[in-house]
């Protein structure tokens, strides 16, 4: 409220008007004295100027004070008037009361009086500005669409303003008397009355809080308020509060918790009928929108067909509503592929009455939103205007986001059927085949219809043409080899190992324009070669397609890979049984060959001795047996070669003893110092033991000491004697073929047991024993607890 207090006094007396002017400034410095001699300039003056209280002179010329008065009050009945005169009569008083007067003074002599008239001056007018605020409070109260009301301490009603029955639905007078939290929703009370309460103590506060407030219906509607303690104020004297309906937020909210929930669902779909599905529900349940579909484009590209549609579209179409692109104007088809096509939504309170279309449909309220290129998400409802500026929202949001899995669950869907397609480019049996294959996930799985796969042949000088889709070989001229020198974009890429992307290879020197393709994506396979992949249309490849296409020439240069070292394999296994025959035709060789002519020989020195007794049939014998002994060990390296069959665990203690029983040891000591039990081909592991032993005997003499067992720290035996040993120059050559140092010896046993150990995974060594003979030690071994 402003302080100033504007005056208007009027007397015909200047001298006067100029002397209460000075005395009532002087006594109240908010007062600011304005003068007119009469009544008719006074009323023109206030006509054009805002004033705050007149005083008035009853005698003058023209109209008297009455009349002025009467005057006044005809403009403004609330407006201060203090009639101010030297004319002390009843009759006066009793009309300035009846014209409405404010305040009558009488002029008296002395300078008192205009203290007691400036103090009149000032409480007319600051209760005038007092009525006039409470009306504007009380007329804003009356109006306003927020519930004004007042409690007692103890929460009952001492007033409501109007606005409640719009609200709640009842009569102010019904609640007055009635204690206010009754009305609130039973699981909010607890925490309004702990609010209540608080704010009863904590005056400085104005606090706010959102619950249910019951209805006359007995229904409840969302509010909040705002509370202000005026307990202790004359004027008011209760606790003020101020009640707003906030029920369309709290149902924007919670439509808004929906649709991050449903919308959250939309990022799990694993295929396109269950992402449809979701967003049809999601549609009907947040917004209502009982008629609303998904209709995706069809494969022909002419029509919108239905994927999914609310549960109740059946009982309002006689027929599935789907749109053909070729429909006629004014048709519910036509009005689709018009939002399809601009891919800009439309909203249509009243289909009925919008001139949009012109054959009938069950639909009022519509919302038609493309969802990129796979179709149209069609929102609607039976009802006009069903649907608010949040429910237009939410559809929109939720039309994104269904976009957005609709992409996503393309791409898994296409890596999927890529992986599916890679894994059969490993089972290919040649070359061409995974070429073929290429060309056909390309074509099949990520939709490129013009491809080529090319393989370098070094013999040809430059990347040959081994698989070409159909389209590629109707659409281009025959295709050639590209070299090093002919400048083709297909080099460059393979030479530098990178992908190359064109947008339109009109602008970028291709062989291939002119031929009608725009669009190229050249992908190196290794050292291989190429795949080249295009579309007649240009700028069509996305960041995407590169990704995917990336996927397949890295899975087709693995593919390759594969195929090689197969390859090599066949040709390695074929060498190796070309091998294996003539090993064995040399142990038949060996093993008929020699061994009959030998048994003869040994046969006829038996019957010579039987003849005569010479010196030279014993040198003869003995050297039919060394011949016997070589023949066995070649046979031994020939046939059964780096072969071992089927392992089981073995005692070294029980073979190595078994082995010793078999082997002429003389009067050799065996000692087995620790234990050990390992996986062996067990008939593998004698031939190694027993070339061992016989090594030691030969070398270490009749009375050698053989010692046997496990090694510490490592998975493994030894097999040591204290003969004379092995130099270390010589230790790096004894499993060599034909290496011994006895003249007994074949040359072929270490080679035997360098060879069982290799067969078995094994690694043998020979070190030197502790007083200075041999050791072999033998790790690698699998032990069995």
């Amino acid at each position: 409220m402003e302080d100033r207090i504007r005056v208007l006094h009027v007397d015909d007396d200047p001298d006067l008007t100029e002397l209460v002017s000075s005395f009532l400034e002087r006594e109240d410095d908010r007062i600011a004295v304005e003068t007119a001699s009469n009544a008719t300039e006074a009323l023109a003056w206030i006509a054009e100027r805002d004033i705050d209280c007149i005083v008035s002179d009853h005698d003058m010329p023209g109209p008297n004070g009455i009349e002025f008065l009467e005057a006044v009050r005809d403009r403004d009945a609330d407006l201060p008037f203090i009639l101010y005169t030297g004319k002390g009569s009843e009759s006066v008083a009793s009309e300035a009361i009846s014209a409405d007067v404010t305040d009558y003074i009488q002029k008296e002599s002395g300078t008192e009086q205009y203290e007691l008239l400036a103090n009149r001056i000032v409480d007319a007018v600051e209760k005038c500005r007092l009525e006039r605020e409470a009306e504007r409070t009380k007329a804003f109260v009356e109006h306003s669409s927020d519930i004004v009301s007042v409690l007692d301490a103890d929460g009952t009603f001492r007033y409501l303003s109007p606005s409640i029955e719009r609200v709640l639905g009842f009569e102010p007078d019904e609640l007055i008397g009635e204690h206010a939290f009754e009305y609130v929703h039973p699981d909010d009370r607890e925490s309004v009355v702990e609010v209540f309460n608080r704010s009863l103590t904590d005056v400085t506060g104005n606090p706010t809080v959102e619950y249910r407030l019951r209805c006359s219906d007995g229904g409840y509607r969302w509010v909040e308020s705002i509370g202000s303690n005026r307990l202790d104020e004359h004027a008011v004297g209760g606790y003020v509060i101020n009640t707003r309906d906030i029920s369309n937020r709290k149902r924007r909210e919670e439509k808004l918790t929906q649709l991050r929930e449903w919308t959250h669902g939309l990022n799990y779909t694993r295929t396109v009928e269950e992402t449809t599905r979701l967003a049809v529900d999601a549609v009907d349940e947040i917004v209502g929108a009982e008629l609303s579909g998904i209709h995706l484009l069809n494969d022909e590209g002419d029509a919108l067909e239905p994927n999914a549609l609310a549960e109740s579209v059946p009982a309002f179409f006689d027929e599935l509503p789907s749109y053909d692109r070729a429909a006629p104007p004014g048709t519910r088809a036509a009005l689709a592929w018009e939002a399809y096509a601009s891919d800009e939504p439309i909203a249509i309170g009243e289909l009925s009455t919008s001139g949009r279309i012109d054959e009938d449909t069950p639909a009022e309220s519509l919302v038609l939103h493309p969802i990129g290129g796979h179709g149209l998400f069609v929102i609607s409802a039976s009802t006009a205007n069903a649907f608010t500026e949040t429910d237009v929202l939410i559809a929109e949001i939720l039309a994104n986001h269904l976009e957005a899995a609709l992409d996503r669950v393309a791409r898994e869907s296409r890596l999927e059927r890529l992986h599916d397609a890679t894994r059969s480019l490993i089972r290919a049996g040649s070359r061409e085949e995974i070429a073929d294959r290429v060309i056909d996930a390309a074509d099949e799985v990520l939709g490129f219809s013009v491809a080529t796969v090319r393989l370098y042949d070094e013999d040809a000088g430059g990347l040959v043409p081994v698989a070409v889709s159909q389209i590629a070989d109707d659409l281009l001229p025959p295709r050639g080899i590209f070299t090093p020198d002919d400048g083709s974009l297909n080099w460059g890429a393979f030479d530098a190992g990178e992908p190359a992307v064109y947008d339109d290879i009109e602008t970028a020197g291709a062989l291939d324009s002119g031929t009608g393709l725009r669009s190229l994506m050249i992908l190196p396979i290794g050292e291989y070669g190429t795949i080249s992949i295009g579309e007649t249309e240009a700028g069509v490849f996305d960041g995407t397609d590169e990704f995917l296409a990336k996927i397949l020439a890295t899975a087709a240069e693995t593919a390759f890979q594969s195929e090689a070292r197969t390859r090599r394999l066949h040709q390695r296994s074929a060498e190796l049984e070309r091998q294996n025959d003539r090993l064995e035709e040399f142990a038949s060789v060996v093993s008929h060959d020699l061994r009959n002519p030998l048994n003869v020989a040994q046969g006829r020195v038996e019957l010579a001795r039987d003849d005569c007794d010479s010196e030279h049939l014993d040198i003869a014998l003995a050297a039919h047996e060394r011949m016997d002994t070589l023949i066995a060990d070649l046979l031994t390296l020939a046939r059964e070669g780096e072969r071992v069959n089927e392992t089981h665990p073995v005692r070294l203690s029980a073979v190595f003893e078994s082995c010793w029983a078999n082997v002429d040891t003389a009067n050799a000591e065996l000692i087995v110092e620790r234990d050990l039990t390992f996986r062996a081909d067990e008939s593998r592991l004698q031939q190694v033991l027993e070339n061992l032993i016989r090594n030691a005997v030969e070398h270490g003499g009749d009375d050698v000491i053989v010692r046997v067992g496990s090694l510490d720290g490592a998975n493994g035996f030894f097999v040591e004697d204290d003969g004379p040993g092995i130099q270390p120059e010589e230790r790096e050559t004894v499993f060599d073929v034909g290496y011994s140092t006895s003249d007994a010896g074949t040359g072929f046993g270490l080679r035997i047991v360098e060879q069982v150990a290799d067969a078995h995974g094994w690694n043998v060594e020979v070190t030197a024993e502790r007083s200075g003979g041999a050791r072999f030690e033998v790790t690698g071994v699998e032990t069995v607890d």
